[in-house]
């Protein structure tokens, strides 16, 4: 599988307050890269420009961190030399998150990636790593008391239409488990999945990867993911707060029969945490407490 490299991943601007990508973060992608067997096009356009304008910048100033050039190496070894199809001006009919993701970094960078990323999509499986960043490809929610802790991220796919009819969507992954949970691409990573064994899941709607689909509303005066029941799992309050939380409260109140069922207005489910088995915690989707002491750490759960 290729995996193309978002200039933005490790792009930094001192003077806009653009920090480097974090060296947890990078440390998580070079895993990601070597347990999905993922390898960046070295082609003749795409890789000499990434490595002269993005990677020596980044390079150059990390350098003093031996632990984060190490990661960096680790990721440029990751490169695959390859020989991309070349395309006529009318192959490409239409393409769709070009300019939201690389227009800032100017029009050539745009028809940079469109080359190499359709390019990629004709040669192997493709995907694009990227990072959320506010402003660019995520959008803070506008209910002020949460615009610190709810993200709405932009642009979860690249969609390219070629000539004849032949389409190809190329996923924006952020991390491993962007990877292998396909809708947290588009919602918070950190709602549980029943690929996690989760008791009480985040159920997606079937059509989460349509732009149509409305993935979050407000509820109960807060920004929620809304699920394909109609359930609502919001941020808790104190998150503002504390900037940290271990559940999600989850709204039952349009959903008759859970409600009936539980006998609660919400409840509190665990969220999926990358340290989760270490943590000792309470583990992804089980219910995290029982507020109103009503017995329902004894009662099953749902299935999507």
């Amino acid at each position: 599988m290729l995996a193309v490299i978002d200039p933005y991943l490790l792009h930094f601007d001192d003077t806009l307050g653009l920090e480097p990508v974090t060296e947890r973060t990078l440390a998580a992608l070079v895993e990601m890269f070597y347990t999905k067997g993922l390898a960046i096009p070295q082609d003749e356009f795409y890789w000499p420009r990434l490595v002269d304008e993005i990677l020596r910048p980044l390079a150059k100033k990390m350098h003093g961190n031996r632990s984060y050039s190490r990661h960096l190496t680790a990721l440029q070894r990751m490169g695959r030399p390859v020989v991309l199809p070349p395309l006529s001006p009318g192959d490409l009919l239409e393409t769709t998150g070009f300019e939201l993701m690389f227009s800032d970094l100017g029009e050539d960078w745009v028809t940079t990636m469109r080359a190499v990323v359709a390019g990629c999509t004709l040669s192997d499986e493709t995907v694009l790593v990227t990072r959320l960043l506010r402003g660019r490809n995520a959008k803070p929610s506008d209910h002020e008391d949460y615009a610190k802790i709810f993200i709405e991220n932009l642009c979860w796919e690249l969609r390219i239409d070629f000539a004849g009819g032949h389409v190809r969507r190329v996923p924006c992954v952020c991390s491993r488990r962007n990877m292998e949970i396909g809708w947290t691409r588009r919602y918070s990573e950190e709602l549980p999945a029943h690929e996690d064994s989760a008791r009480f899941p985040f159920c997606p709607p079937d059509n989460w990867e349509d732009p149509s689909c409305r993935a979050w509303q407000p509820h109960q005066s807060r920004p929620a993911w809304r699920d394909k029941f109609n359930c609502y799992w919001a941020e808790p309050r104190a998150q503002g707060a504390t900037n940290r939380s271990w559940h999600w409260d989850v709204y039952l109140d349009r959903h008759p029969e859970r409600l009936k069922k539980y006998g609660a207005n919400y409840l509190n489910i665990a969220r999926w945490r990358p340290d989760f088995p270490s943590d000792h915690k309470v583990p992804p989707g089980e219910l995290h407490h029982d507020p109103l002491d009503l017995g329902l750490k004894k009662m099953s759960g749902w299935e999507c």
